[in-house]
């Protein structure tokens, strides 16, 4: 056998065994802040049930992830099996600008869903390798399985088709 023919088996069998769960990155463990005050250890905090997390990296991410946290909040508001959370990092903003940087994004948020919001300003590099980071100021969801291994990620706009996938990963 020839080096190519043994290269194309292993490079079809490559791709036949990555999907949900399979190939991907775990999620580090982080520790973070909820806009409530509430402080929490992802992803133990989650581990039990699903849980879905829309992660912003970059100041201009944060309207990608307040439309994905209104679009999820509207598709699966009343699902108590599915915890959902917006994850901010403030890792690589300057300590004197945190505060402010929260303050705005507190100001933003409604009362109600400060629980669900939360502030991280550690392990972002690692975060960014689970999440196949490319896009800086796009907002990347992240679908955890009970177990909190990571099943499935996506980065971008919102849109039907991811929300799809999801429906289709939680059934």
């Amino acid at each position: 056998m020839t080096r190519r023919s043994l290269f194309v088996p292993l490079l079809v069998a490559s791709f036949c065994c990555v999907g949900p769960g399979l190939g991907q990155p775990a999620l580090p463990r982080f520790d973070a802040e909820a806009l409530s005050g509430r402080k929490l250890t992802m992803p133990a905090a989650v581990q039990g049930h699903p849980a879905l997390l829309v992660v912003g990296f970059t100041h201009a991410s944060g309207p990608h992830c307040t439309d994905w946290a209104k679009r999820l909040e509207s598709e699966f508001h009343g699902n108590g099996d599915v915890e959902r959370y917006t994850v901010i990092f403030l890792e690589d903003a300057p300590k004197l600008v945190r505060g402010m940087a929260k303050s705005g994004i507190k100001s933003g948020v409604p009362k109600d869903q400060h629980d669900r919001f939360v502030i991280v300003t550690e392990h972002e590099k690692e975060v960014k390798d689970a999440v196949h980071f490319q896009a800086p100021d796009d907002a990347y969801l992240v679908l955890l399985g009970a177990d909190g291994a990571v099943r499935w990620t996506f980065h971008g706009a919102v849109g039907d088709d991811p929300l799809r996938q999801i429906r289709e990963l939680l059934k």
